[in-house]
């Protein structure tokens, strides 16, 4: 089953904070940017609607998973259903 935004970014921003650059910071800093995304999209280009923002946001991520390099990463989100 699909996750939504909100499901991704509550298992990420549960894993524990080891350091800069980790794994863990490196998952987070994808759903980071796919949140600020939406956010600037509804709020600053007005682009689009708050009722939107988690399509937006797995958009965002799925998108920028597409191009990511990072295998340990998309690998996390691969094994957490997110498909891109």
């Amino acid at each position: 089953m699909k996750q939504t935004f909100a499901q991704i970014a509550a298992l990420a921003n549960a894993l524990p904070f080891g350091s800069f650059g980790d794994l863990n910071d490196r998952i987070k800093c994808m759903v980071d940017f796919a949140d600020l995304n939406a956010r600037e999209t509804i709020h600053v280009d007005k682009a689009a609607t708050e009722d939107q923002f988690d399509a937006l946001a797995l958009g965002t991520l799925e998108s920028n998973l597409c191009y990511c390099e990072d295998m340990l990463v998309c690998k996390w989100f691969a094994e957490n259903d997110v498909a891109w």
